[in-house]
């Protein structure tokens, strides 16, 4: 989902992905609101599609995308899922409804890839799998057979050449 004009999304990523990353650290207590987080994780989603195919953010969107899955691991382990991670879930889905006519197939492929990650880690509740299964529904009905493209190898999800 490139933009059109790179040189101003750039330096618009290049401002905000050292942000996000410092921001997808999982709060050690449940506050009132943690909305931190939960921004923090749907601006890294919104950060790597828009920048997934920049050549000069493949070392950020790979930070950022493991830091992603990592972070809702730690959540879920502590028993914080409910309100943060499944709150987040629902808004990345909004997001995948919204922009999904943009889709290509590099975001189809992060999408599918984080998806599955995300489904791997241990103790999470079935509510928020069917969060995840939903986006997963909407991404395979909503993008064209020609643009989908599955993750092959471990970094093939976010763009990255293997070592």
């Amino acid at each position: 989902m490139s933009l059109e004009d790179e040189e101003f999304v750039i330096p618009v990523m290049e401002s905000l992905l050292p942000e996000i990353s410092t921001r997808l650290n999982p709060p050690k207590e449940v506050l009132v609101d943690n909305s931190c987080w939960v921004l923090a994780f749907t601006g890294a989603f919104c950060a790597i599609v828009h920048s997934i195919e920049i050549p000069s953010h493949a070392k950020s969107v790979k930070e950022i995308a493991y830091k992603m899955v990592d972070s809702v691991r730690e959540l879920v382990e502590r028993g914080m899922e409910v309100g943060l991670v499944r709150r987040a879930f629902r808004d990345v889905e909004n997001i995948v409804k919204k922009q999904l006519e943009w889709f290509g197939t590099s975001d189809f492929k992060f999408v599918k890839g984080m998806l599955w990650r995300l489904y791997e880690i241990k103790g999470m509740k079935m509510e928020s799998k069917i969060v995840l299964w939903r986006i997963s529904f909407i991404l395979e009905r909503g993008v064209a057979e020609q643009l989908k493209e599955y993750p092959k190898t471990e970094l093939d999800w976010i763009n990255q050449p293997e070592d």
